[in-house]
């Protein structure tokens, strides 16, 4: 099942940031947007989480490498830890083009 079956991150206006980060640091890897858009949304999820509200990337970073390990994360965190870090980025500092 692809995840671009939800189409909520369409509607909030995440999906082209996503897809402009995916563009910037993965294009050439020869991956798909798809393969990273579930990394994309975790981070973007887990920031609107009341249990990490107003905590900085770097205190949360290991909670949420927990918990992409144990939903089944199908890529390892070291490959989708940029785009989580996006997701979370983008919606806690409501901007795009972040660099890291």
């Amino acid at each position: 099942m692809s995840d671009r079956t939800d189409t909520t991150t369409e509607r909030d206006g995440h999906d082209p940031s996503w897809r402009e980060h995916f563009e910037t640091h993965y294009g050439a890897s020869g991956a798909g947007y798809d393969d990273y858009a579930p990394a994309y949304r975790h981070g973007s999820q887990a920031a609107g989480d009341s249990r990490y509200e107003g905590r900085h990337w770097d205190e949360v970073e290991p909670a949420l490498r927990g918990s992409w390990e144990a939903r089944g994360g199908a890529s390892a965190w070291d490959r989708m830890k940029a785009a989580v870090r996006h997701g979370w980025e983008r919606i806690v500092r409501g901007e795009s083009g972040l660099t890291y």
